[in-house]
């Protein structure tokens, strides 16, 4: 009789652990009903997938740091509905989709919830601050990471960086959870770990990132053909200009010279000529 309680306990035990997997990889998707996962390794690259192909913007880069000047992260007021926002001053040292309105430089990025500070009486004093349950921005002043934006929604403040900013374009995150942060944390131990992928190296995160559509890596100074093309053509006129201006002084320098000739023939050789007669 034992036996069989026992029994009875380990088949209760192994259908409530089957029921929690279950709920576990259970993950609800708009319009296409329930998408079951059978293993934590689906559903981590389901993630990876999701946030890669719904960004339009993805770059390499990171947090600048705080200046006398100023800070690189600044907490404002947003709206009646979002009651503070963060402007964070980035820079992008790589670019993988968004090529047509992004380029390498300084950008401004903006986050819902934040912290809002005096800086008058030359230190940091809290005014106020408001976190979202979404909220988190898991970065820290120049270390590394992957950007996965798009076009800023939330409310803006004009000219909150005194120092000119190279993007135009306002980004923020297509997500904002901390734990997808893809920080390149350990990437002095040659590794790093994101959403239960291991890389280990940036050359190998490049190479994952490429099987994706719209995903193009290029080098620092690397230009289109387009703008390359436009570059030559741009070289070729200067060079063109610059010997027209060249030519141009040589003629002035030559008829200066023979003036200058003519007026010592007018003026001293003739003069001393007619006296000699």
């Amino acid at each position: 009789m034992k036996q069989i309680n026992i029994k009875i306990k380990q088949n209760v035990g192994i259908g409530l652990l089957w029921l929690l997997t279950s709920l576990l990889f259970c993950h609800s998707i708009s319009g296409q009903g329930k998408r079951i996962f059978y293993s934590l390794d689906e559903y981590d690259e389901f993630i990876r997938d999701s946030i890669i192909n719904n960004s339009d913007y993805i770059f390499e880069g990171y947090v600048l740091r705080d200046t006398k000047e100023e800070p690189s992260i600044i907490g404002y007021y947003g709206d009646d509905k979002i009651k503070i926002c963060t402007a964070v001053k980035i820079k992008i040292s790589k670019i993988f989709r968004g090529h047509n309105d992004l380029e390498l430089g300084t950008a401004e990025l903006i986050q819902k919830g934040g912290e809002i500070f005096d800086y008058s009486s030359g230190t940091r004093n809290l005014i106020d601050n408001w976190d979202d349950p979404m909220f988190a921005t898991g970065m820290k002043d120049s270390q590394m990471r992957l950007f996965f934006c798009k076009k800023n929604e939330f409310p803006v403040k004009k000219n909150i960086f005194k120092e000119k900013i190279d993007n135009k374009l306002r980004l923020s995150l297509f997500y904002d959870v901390k734990e997808w942060d893809f920080l390149y944390n350990n990437l002095d131990e040659k590794k790093t770990l994101w959403k239960g992928e291991l890389f280990k190296n940036t050359n190998q995160i490049y190479r994952y990132l490429k099987k994706y559509d719209n995903i193009e890596i290029r080098k620092a100074q690397e230009k289109k053909f387009v703008d390359t093309k436009a570059y030559k053509k741009q070289q070729k006129l200067t060079k063109e200009v610059e010997q027209k201006i060249n030519k141009l002084k040589y003629d002035a320098e030559v008829k200066r010279q023979k003036e200058l000739e003519q007026f010592i023939l007018d003026s001293i050789i003739a003069p001393q000529k007619s006296k000699k007669k």
